[in-house]
């Protein structure tokens, strides 16, 4: 069985891009609300704004990013691609507003000293970046096992397809996560992480605003964003695997082989799936409300 040609695939992307608007508009809408709040210095103003431009530019970036992909095609390898790419551009956003807050003209040469502590958890609520390390070793490591367990496909010659023989019955299906598919979502996963970091390490030095708290809360916004996108392509990923591991091990039951580990990698993809939608839905909320309401 083979991807779905690209006029079926292009009414999911239609539906992604409703979603992944939805999302932005509100994400932007609570920026907007915050930031014209009277007791806001003009430098946190500015800081805030200058954020939401860069995020608006990794969103219009997405656009045509996305469309290449699922233009693309290539046996399903840009259909497959399409949601990390997307998420990509949205985290160089993040990444470009971390470096560039620190540029925002201060409204004095005095700035309120602070006394909370700089590390991770004062920047990324701490669960749920022990939920997206998680998520993304998870990821890596399926893709990692499906891209060893994969076989070249007939009719392409690439490694996307899963074969089984025991006895004298054969199965085999594509599409598969093999190198041809896992290679450039573990590439998108690496990338997405490292400039996840970047913003988290942005977020842990001082002096964007004068303002102790809106400094910080700046921050964290972005930190929380940027470690959102890592979830979201990290469910991505888990899914990804997921459902491969079930079809594989449903492929390995139907020729009569009752191997141990088969059966295992079945339950576990029923499991990365639960898993991926889990994190996927936070990373969702995260990147909508990314604060406490009390310190937006």
């Amino acid at each position: 069985m083979d991807l779905p040609p690209l006029f079926v695939l292009f009414p999911l992307f239609v539906l992604f891009a409703l979603v992944a608007a939805l999302v932005l508009v509100q994400a932007g809408f609570s920026d907007a609300v915050a930031a014209r709040r009277s007791d806001m210095p003009a430098s946190a103003k500015n800081a805030r704004r200058r954020s939401a431009l860069l995020l608006v530019a990794g969103v219009i970036l997405a656009l045509p990013v996305g469309f290449a992909l699922l233009w693309w095609d290539n046996f399903g390898r840009g259909a497959v691609t399409l949601v990390p790419g997307v998420i990509t551009c949205l985290v160089i956003g993040l990444a470009l507003s971390a470096l560039s807050i620190d540029q925002v003209d201060r409204d004095s040469s005095e700035r309120e000293a602070s006394l909370v502590p700089r590390s991770l958890r004062s920047v990324v609520p701490p669960r749920f970046a022990v939920a997206t390390a998680a998520g993304v070793l998870l990821a890596i490591g399926g893709l990692i096992a499906t891209t060893l367990t994969a076989s070249a496909d007939s009719f392409s010659n690439e490694m996307r397809a899963f074969s089984i023989s025991y006895g004298d019955i054969g199965r085999t299906f594509s599409p598969y996560p093999g190198s041809f598919y896992s290679a450039p979502l573990m590439i998108a996963i690496v990338l997405v992480l490292v400039l996840a970091l970047a913003c988290v390490k942005g977020a842990q030095r001082w002096g964007a605003v004068d303002t102790g708290l809106y400094d910080m809360a700046l921050r964290s916004r972005i930190a929380t964003r940027g470690v959102a996108c890592a979830a979201a392509i990290s469910a991505f990923g888990i899914f990804v695997v997921g459902i491969s591991l079930d079809r594989a091990a449903g492929a390995v039951s139907s020729v009569g082989d009752s191997s141990w580990g088969w059966k295992a990698a079945g339950i576990l993809g029923m499991g990365m799936m639960i898993y991926s939608g889990v994190l996927g839905l936070w990373a969702i909320v995260r990147f909508v409300a990314p604060l406490p309401s009390m310190s937006r």
